[in-house]
């Protein structure tokens, strides 16, 4: 298991370069950390923090037996503070105003403050423009750390005056080698471990959520859904309906993954890729398969049915950042608009 606050292996080295800043007091005074949903931005966010907090931190890390540090494992530092969406999904200016006081008032210790903004994408207009008039003029003892899964939502003032640190996926052998350790009582072997790897980008996180039994039977039955709804034999506003249990955000990502696994596979039948048919390699995979045959059995030519693939494709995704984002869309409609495409890709 990966020790608490201590970065994941993937992220050694953003860990290094900010440990070189800490060391040559070359500090910005606010960092964006951006990459995608399930590469652990948010654990290496606290991991920082923790550092920066620390009274007697070395080249090793924090020390852990500080006050500061002591404070921070029971999660009550009083020089951190942590924000994000309320339940209206955005960040407000009321919240910003509460970050800048916070910024500009005296720490409790001798290091520095430390404030955590997560999914700052949901950073609302007037929360946004107040945050960027705190990012003009910094307090010099504040550390502002913005995380966020859609950078290029935040307007681009904001992202100028952080210095941004971009996480990646992991190669396939590291993410298995964490996952292996980091899946709990999941019953996955490791060609099932390999599998939701590669369904999810290689995001450990991602893939260690999809691990638990329940996940795996939720996923399999929405990508069923997926391939009836294709063939006619599932109303498409039917099915997002039933679905509102798992939430819009959930759907609209194993959309995305299925969408983008589609377009994967379909170059791989129509020899674009190398890979071959790879729809057929895996149980978890069946049902892109069976996507791809009844692509296949379409009237229209394998560019065109590309063409349409990739465009559903994109349009999933933005999807998924408008409703991660500070819009306010319905998400009920905008799943059925997507699905009532999907189910027309064929004709």
């Amino acid at each position: 298991m990966t020790p608490a606050y201590d970065p994941f292996p993937w992220q050694q080295r953003q860990w290094r370069r900010l440990q070189q800043q800490v060391g040559s007091r070359r500090l910005a005074h606010a960092y964006l950390l951006a990459g995608e949903n399930g590469l652990g931005k948010r654990h290496f966010a606290r991991a920082v923090a923790r550092l920066l907090l620390c009274s007697a931190a070395d080249n090793s890390g924090a020390c852990g037996k500080c006050r500061s540090c002591i404070l921070f494992q029971s999660q009550s530092n009083p020089d951190l503070l942590i924000i994000g969406p309320e339940d209206s999904r955005v960040i407000k200016i009321d919240q910003v105003r509460q970050l800048t006081e916070f910024a500009t008032r005296t720490g409790h210790s001798n290091t520095r403050k430390i404030i955590i903004l997560e999914q700052a994408e949901a950073l609302n207009t007037n929360a946004a423009n107040a945050l960027l008039k705190t990012l003009e003029e910094p307090p010099g003892d504040t550390v502002l750390l913005l995380v966020s899964d859609n950078p290029g939502r935040l307007l681009a003032t904001i992202r100028s005056r952080c210095q941004r640190i971009l996480f990646t996926a992991p190669d396939a052998q590291t993410a298995l080698d964490w996952l292996r350790g980091n899946t709990g009582e999941s019953a996955c072997d490791e060609a099932e471990l390999r599998e939701l790897l590669a369904l999810v980008n290689h995001r450990p996180l991602q893939a260690r959520a999809m691990a638990a039994d329940e996940v795996r039977e939720e996923h399999g039955n929405v990508l069923k859904a997926f391939a009836a709804i294709l063939e006619g034999r599932l109303d498409p506003v039917e099915f997002a309906a039933d679905c509102r249990t798992l939430g819009p955000q959930k759907i609209l990502d194993w959309f995305w993954q299925t969408s983008t696994l589609t377009v994967k596979y379909w170059l791989a039948r129509h020899g674009t890729t190398a890979d071959g048919d790879a729809g057929d390699q895996d149980e978890q995979h069946q049902q892109i398969a069976a996507i791809c045959r009844r692509l296949g059995a379409s009237p229209r030519t394998a560019d065109e049915i590309l063409a349409r693939l990739m465009m559903i494709s994109q349009a999933v995704n933005e999807a998924r950042q408008q409703l991660g984002g500070a819009s306010n869309p319905n998400p009920q409609l905008m799943l059925e608009g997507l699905l009532w495409r999907w189910s027309r890709l064929a004709s």
